[in-house]
């Protein structure tokens, strides 16, 4: 289980990654910091698409005017960590 930031390490060497370059650049023009943390064990849970959690991570924005969610906070707080 690859967290996004390990992803985005990934790219930054050059390996292929499923963080396709477009969507990488939408979390970062909405201010989304990329960082490398160990992976989060999680058990299973529905699969929502990436999409709707950056649907949900714009929401989070609008209403509190940056993108650092609490990774304690349910479900965009654990993708926001690393995608399940």
């Amino acid at each position: 289980c690859s967290t996004m930031q390990q992803r985005y390490k990934e790219r930054e060497e050059g390996k292929k990654i499923s963080l396709s370059d477009e969507k990488m650049s939408q979390l970062i023009d909405l201010g989304f910091v990329f960082g490398v943390r160990k992976p989060l064990n999680v058990g299973s849970q529905k699969k929502v698409s990436w999409e709707e959690r950056y649907g949900e991570l714009l929401e989070f924005k609008e209403e509190h005017g940056h993108v650092i969610v609490p990774q304690n906070s349910g479900p965009l707080g654990t993708w926001v960590k690393g995608e399940p």
